[in-house]
């Protein structure tokens, strides 16, 4: 068999060497391909961040407790109504007359308890104790023998004759001050313990003896004495 030339066979080497190189580097690409899809992880991080959650649409009412319905929801106010208190004038046979105040809604048993208690000779039993007071009311007590009672005050509304006697201003039930000298014998007989027959005898007395200068100047007057005439201070006038 013949021999190869020696540049012949240095082609035939040269050319295997590049088939072998070729080779061994298409394996090892496809066994870094191989591994890369083996471990599932991609080859470059991609990081994905949230958008900020939008504001419920939801109805009021019916969003999260932190939205604005929660908040108005929160923040409604409560309106607390204080009554204030009523001003009453306890008068008569008790241990410290005079003004007082006293709870909305008291009652006469209350306004004896503030004035120290009926005095000894008062007669307890001429008076309702459990009668509701008004503002500006006055309770009367007697004494053994006396009238007495509790003239309404702003609360207890002034009857139908004083409103329509408003423009003499001398209904008690008005809120003025009687007048002893213009006064009829009716209008007297608002004042506390005074009756028809003491109003009358009221008016004869001024028709005979001339005007009343001061309140007591009721005293020329039969029946009336200083603790009636204590009771009438602040309700009426010569």
């Amino acid at each position: 068999m013949p021999s190869l030339p020696t540049s012949r066979l240095l082609v035939y080497a040269a050319f295997a060497l590049i088939v072998l190189l070729a080779g061994g580097w298409s394996l090892a690409k496809a066994g870094r391909a191989a591994d890369s899809a083996g471990s599932g992880e991609p080859d470059a991080a991609v990081v994905v961040t949230p958008a900020a959650a939008a504001p419920s649409s939801a109805p009021d009412g019916e969003g999260p407790p932190g939205g604005a319905a929660g908040i108005q929801s929160e923040a409604a106010s409560t309106t607390t109504t204080s009554v204030p208190p009523i001003m009453v004038h306890v008068t008569g046979a008790v241990v410290r007359p005079g003004v007082y105040s006293l709870r909305a809604g008291a009652r006469v048993f209350e306004a004896l308890a503030a004035a120290g208690g009926p005095a000894p000779e008062a007669d307890e039993q001429a008076l309702s104790l459990a009668t509701p007071l008004a503002d500006g009311a006055q309770v009367v007590v007697p004494a053994e023998g006396e009238a007495g009672g509790v003239n309404p005050g702003s609360g207890g509304g002034a009857s139908a004759g004083a409103a329509a006697g408003g423009a003499a201003g001398s209904g008690a039930g008005s809120g003025a001050m009687i007048s002893l000298n213009t006064a009829t014998a009716a209008e007297l007989e608002e004042l506390p313990g005074v009756g028809p027959k003491t109003a009358e005898q009221i008016v004869a007395s001024r028709d005979a003896e001339g005007p009343f200068t001061s309140l007591e100047d009721l005293e020329r007057v039969p029946g009336i004495g200083p603790k009636t005439i204590e009771r009438f201070r602040g309700l009426a006038q010569p």
